[in-house]
């Protein structure tokens, strides 16, 4: 929960881990405090490849 609120309050719209716990920490973190909709949190590898098309 900590995490995610440091992330979510810089204001992004993504969050990056590259860690599969990590992510579904921060998942779990940005849908409790009810942002998922406006934040979306992603792996490493997912972010390069949307990225690179």
């Amino acid at each position: 929960m900590e995490r995610s609120e440091e992330a979510l309050a810089t204001g992004a719209t993504a969050i990056v881990a590259n860690c599969p716990f990590c992510i579904t920490m921060l998942q779990d973190g940005v849908t409790a405090k009810g942002k998922n909709d406006d934040v979306k949190v992603y792996d490493l590898s997912e972010m390069i490849l949307n990225n690179i098309r």
